[in-house]
């Protein structure tokens, strides 16, 4: 018999990730940010949580089940769900950073078990408070109403680079600059079978956020933020998913098979086909930093930290909105980063993807409008106003 076990929840979030659970009454004063005001989609999943203002306090609701964790489990060991019941009470002005420290809980999950810890960027992990153990992860993903995203990819050039902004309609006037596909590309094919072509006009929507991961490029066959550690079989593995490990190297690894389908499809006359394919696809080298050691976290994939697919008529196409591992190490160095035309895809500033994420413009179900190379925007300016933007 499943028995449901509730566990209600009243958080006051802190700013120390030392912070220990304590009492809402002697929470320490904070700063209301009304920025966090709106609608959020739990990130895989149909669960709506609102964020909304309650006097001097915001307060969030919804509702969040997952399986319960061994360690709460009575007894029996039956498997029941774990439900997350909001609100949650107090927030701070840095957002959803921070930890969530106090867990009013129900009998049946005692109090002491459980912490609950934002992680950024809307995610909240719940862990037991002993082992550590993560036992529930959850994503909110800002909502953006009535917002269209119209993206211009062949506005001007920059450095041999073809440059375009995205214009967002709906919010504030806020642009972004991108680089999208070539305009220029010839349809030759080269390593991996890649090509590089235009970023096609067209409506799109846009879809849920993901670590994106695919075997047509090598470095993206691991997600972004995975942890490597190579095991006893003298194999890497990566982990994404709590206690969950995925072979890398060696038969039947990810970045093997991955290396092999690049080496096959790569065209016969490429200098990268006068090396081995066996020695070819069992080279590790990618996966260790300048010191030697493994890079883990994995920040190599192709498609940065997060990507968003351009989706068609329900179907994914092979288009994403995303940042380079390059512009991400500079954006985390302090350094400004320097877009680069794609094989198609639009490339954003790493700053730009999070102020975009912030706003709840890269948001799953959000219309995107490519329009064609050449054309100025924003949508709708007079000639007037684009004969400026040229000088003329």
């Amino acid at each position: 018999m499943r028995l449901p076990i509730l566990l209600g929840l009243a958080l006051s979030l802190t700013l120390h990730e030392s912070c220990r659970a304590q009492e809402l009454s002697q929470a320490t004063e904070t700063t209301i940010d009304n920025s966090l005001v709106g609608r959020y989609r739990v990130e895989g999943e149909e669960t709506v949580v609102t964020i909304e203002p309650a006097g001097d306090e915001l307060v969030v609701n919804g509702r969040l089940e997952t399986d319960l964790p061994e360690e709460l489990r009575g007894p029996r060991k039956a498997r029941a769900p774990l439900v997350w019941d909001f609100p949650l009470v107090g927030v701070q002005t840095r957002g959803l950073d921070g930890v969530l420290t106090h867990v009013q809980a129900g009998t049946h999950a005692p109090e002491e078990l459980v912490e609950l810890r934002s992680k950024g960027n809307g995610r909240i992990e719940g862990a037991h408070r002993k082992s550590g153990s993560v036992v529930a992860t959850f994503t909110l993903v800002r909502q953006a109403a009535n917002v269209k995203l119209y993206l211009y990819p062949g506005e001007s050039t920059r450095g041999g680079t073809t440059i375009g902004h995205i214009y967002v309609v709906g919010g504030k006037g806020e642009s972004y600059e991108i680089a999208a596909g070539p305009p220029d590309a010839s349809s030759e094919v080269g390593a991996g079978g890649h090509s590089a072509g235009v970023t096609p006009a067209g409506t799109y929507t846009l879809g849920a956020q993901e670590h994106h991961t695919t075997l047509g490029w090598p470095n993206s066959s691991i997600p972004w933020g995975a942890t490597l550690e190579k095991k006893d079989d003298d194999h890497v593995y990566y982990s994404i998913t709590p206690g969950k490990w995925v072979q890398v190297t060696g038969p039947g690894g990810v970045l093997t098979k991955s290396l092999g389908q690049f080496w096959d499809n790569t065209p016969s006359a490429s200098p990268l086909r006068g090396i081995r394919r066996e020695d070819f696809v069992n080279q590790t080298s990618s996966l260790y930093g300048a010191d030697g050691k493994l890079v883990s976290p994995w920040t190599q994939n192709d498609f940065g930290e997060w990507s968003w697919n351009l989706t068609r008529n329900g179907a994914r196409t092979p288009y994403y909105v995303h940042t380079t591992p390059d512009d991400e190490e500079r954006y985390r160095a302090g350094a400004s980063s320097a877009l680069f035309n794609s094989h198609g895809c639009v490339h954003l500033h790493p700053k730009d993807r999070d102020e975009m994420m912030a706003k709840g413009y890269l948001s799953a179900g959000v219309e995107v409008i490519v329009k064609p190379y050449g054309q100025l925007g924003p949508p709708g300016a007079s000639k007037k106003q684009l004969n400026n933007a040229l000088g003329e």
